[in-house]
């Protein structure tokens, strides 16, 4: 089949007309999420700090655990932690140092924003599926250490 100047013309103007809807609907989609937040995520947050038994919401490292606990929706999104920031009257600038030093210190624990995870194996003794929740990378380690070498696992 020959493709002529017109017909590569017109399917170069029907990808671009593609490409250029499919951005507008992530767009789209990127916004509506931000606006979700935006309106929700304060009142979560005070919710949040009654559950866990916190004194005040009012403290710059209660906030940070809060957003390193949260880190999916939360991180991306920093107007976010700004306006929850100003709700309860804290600098954003403290509650960001404090994010660092607290994922820095997460990251030398094994604890932190990649925890807890799922450890998935298969039971030596039945040879079913099994799974747990490790909390910590020694917690972890620990489990590891124990699992026969031939045994297949998985963690998420």
């Amino acid at each position: 089949m020959r493709l002529t100047k017109q017909h590569l013309r017109q399917l170069i103007k029907e990808e671009l007309a593609h490409l250029t809807e499919a951005n507008w609907e992530h767009r789209r989609a990127r916004w509506d999420r931000y606006n979700r937040l935006m309106q929700a995520e304060p009142a979560a947050y005070k919710r949040w700090v009654e559950e866990q038994g916190h004194i005040t919401p009012a403290a710059s490292s209660v906030l940070a655990t809060y957003v390193l606990t949260h880190a999916g929706d939360l991180k991306k999104e920093p107007k976010v932690i700004k306006k929850i920031a100003k709700s309860i009257g804290l600098n954003f600038d403290e509650v960001s140092l404090e994010i660092l030093t607290q994922g820095r210190e997460g990251v030398e624990q094994g604890t932190g924003p990649d925890y807890p995870k799922t450890l998935a194996y298969t039971d030596p003794a039945t040879g079913e599926e099994a799974s747990m929740l490790v909390t910590t990378r020694d917690e972890m380690d620990d489990v590891l250490d124990n699992l026969p070498a031939d045994i297949p696992y998985s963690i998420n």
